[in-house]
């Protein structure tokens, strides 16, 4: 078979932006299909080639200096495991175009079934859309959770994909994961044609990707690129917009080689604001640290919209039984997770030297090298290092504020140190257990609004909207304007919906629920995603039947290391 891999100028001229603004909607139906098709048959083949470079990449083993010998350390990341980062969000993605088309071939508007839009209170230019959920499926999987944009206007305006002009996009892909979200984003949601570049290291896996898009590429309207094509992508003058996913600094040299449309997404320090309560039980106050713990640990740490930041009150009673289950569950009752990102290494080696006296974990007793290391920040300074910089590896700090013991005055102290002292603006999490989330309702609805960050997740962490097409995946604006610099990027990915002038995706659940992961068995965990990834990529009643009677035992069984 001829390679589809090719340079970019050939990349960029073998597309065909007028015949794509031409194909109807049951021809583009016709390629999701294949694609979905395409995507379900590759799975397995994915894990494993994301396994296989991770692994391969571990900092200080064996794996990264001679041929990955070490046996533990070569099934550190099994295939299952790396299912979660290359099939679920693009499952999603794919799913969200489909049900998008159909609308549009029905001659339906496509409309959120969620509920209507509602005005903010108090607020005569913002809106909340619900957005999720649409389907009796989603309903029962997201039996306690609800997504809403909030977006700004006199009304709530959405457009449609065939309402936008036909462009060309260059999309310059993360390094933290190989899968491509942004190709159904440019070519399905924008009515563009587009170039993909991979990161270097994910270079191995983009020809599965490119057999996955075999269908589009075919048709003229996609196209791949090797992964050290990038300058000659983006200065090319026939690129309208660019799409980049990765450091903030390297979005400003790309930015400063041309004048093309930029939309960005560069990651930032996550915080989590902890609301003070004397209702929380201890087994809640191990969950929570363990659902955070598994989030900071996910991926190796290389997740954008990892929860680096622990935000809490110097007055709540429960601080220092919270802080403990923190360090148990970091050291001992969540597995260990490798970091492989070609900076881990550095990253972590200058947040040791700036905080000498942290608390460094080896999980698992330490079987896998300073790979699965992590470190622990506890009452760090309010401007400390780790409030400024994002470490992309396994970081977590915790920063206590003086606030009174209760959620009025903590909740608007913490928005505000959030806001102003934080660095990024992707996204921001809120832990709050129900009766106080009712009893200071008002301090709450004003906290979710006056985050300046582009997700907020309540009882629920924010990595999560990277996985829906229905929530917008970016910054808030608002922050980006008011710091005068860009830190976390700008514009937004997904928006299946397209609805314009989107201000923050915003979802919430229930304080304790069963979408509320935590990576505690190694066996329950692989078995756990391989049922997400099947349910993401083909969402069936049986598979969703099938995902819960894995996972909810899973969730229930202790360490097995």
């Amino acid at each position: 078979m001829t390679t589809m891999i090719t340079d970019a100028v050939t990349a960029i001229g073998s597309l065909d932006k007028d015949a794509w603004a031409a194909v109807n909607a049951a021809d583009r139906l016709r390629l999701l299909f294949q694609i979905r098709q395409n995507l379900y048959d590759s799975m397995d083949e994915l894990g494993a080639a994301e396994a296989a470079m991770r692994n391969s990449r571990l900092i200080g083993s064996t794996s990264a200096k001679d041929g990955n010998k070490d046996e533990k350390t070569r099934t550190m990341y099994s295939a299952d495991n790396c299912k979660v980062t290359t099939c679920v969000a693009m499952g999603g993605h794919i799913n969200g175009a489909l049900d998008l088309y159909k609308a549009i071939k029905a001659g339906k508007p496509f409309a959120p079934r969620a509920g209507k839009p509602t005005k903010v209170k108090g607020k005569e230019d913002l809106w909340d859309i619900p957005v999720c959920p649409n389907t009796m499926k989603e309903t029962f999987f997201y039996a306690t959770r609800s997504d809403k944009l909030r977006v700004q206007g006199q009304a709530p305006i959405q457009v449609g994909p065939y309402e936008k002009k036909t462009k060309i996009i260059a999309i310059l892909g993360a390094g933290n994961f190989s899968s491509p979200v942004e190709i159904i984003k440019a070519l399905f949601f924008d009515n563009c044609v587009a170039v993909h570049k991979p990161h270097p290291i994910n270079a191995s896996i983009d020809p599965i990707w490119a057999r996955i898009f075999a269908p589009l590429v075919k048709a003229k309207v996609l196209a791949f690129t090797t992964h050290d094509e990038g300058s000659n992508l983006v200065q090319d003058p026939r690129v309208d917009t660019i799409y980049f996913t990765g450091s903030a600094e390297t979005a400003k040299k790309i930015m400063s080689t041309t004048q093309t449309n930029f939309v960005c997404e560069a990651g930032g320090v996550s915080p989590t604001l902890i609301v003070p309560s004397d209702r929380w039980t201890d087994s809640q106050l191990k969950h929570h640290a363990q659902q955070l713990v598994t989030a900071a640990k996910a991926n190796g740490g290389h997740v954008c919209a990892r929860p680096q930041l622990i935000v809490t009150s110097k007055a709540w009673p429960l601080r220092q039984q919270f802080l403990d289950e923190i360090a148990k569950a970091a050291k001992d009752t969540t597995m260990a997770v490798g970091s492989y990102y070609p900076t881990a290494a550095q990253s972590m080696e200058t947040f040791v030297q700036k905080y000498p006296n942290a608390q460094r974990f080896q999980p698992e007793n330490g079987s896998f090298g300073p790979s699965a290391d992590i470190l622990w920040i506890p009452d760090d300074q309010p401007d400390g290092y780790a409030v400024k910089h994002e470490a992309f590896c396994q970081v977590l700090a915790e920063v206590a504020l003086d606030t009174e013991n209760n959620a009025d005055d903590f909740l608007k102290k913490a928005v505000e140190y959030a806001n102003r002292q934080v660095m990024g603006s992707l996204c921001a999490g809120i832990l709050i257990d129900n009766a106080t989330r009712k009893k200071f309702k008002a301090a709450y609805d004003a906290a979710v609004t006056d985050l300046e960050y582009g997700m907020v997740g309540v009882n629920l962490l924010p990595v999560y909207a990277f996985f829906t097409p229905y929530l917008a995946w970016g910054v808030n604006e608002a922050k980006y304007f008011n710091k005068k610099e860009m830190e976390s990027g700008n514009g937004n990915f997904g928006n299946v919906f397209g609805f314009e002038n989107v201000q923050k995706s915003i979802y919430e659940d229930s304080f304790v629920s069963p979408l509320q992961l935590k990576f505690c068995n190694k066996t329950a965990t692989s078995s756990t995603i391989a049922a997400l990834a099947r349910y993401a990529v083909w969402p069936s009643w049986y598979g969703l039947l099938r995902f819960f009677a894995i996972a909810l035992p899973g969730s229930l069984r202790g360490k097995d290391w």
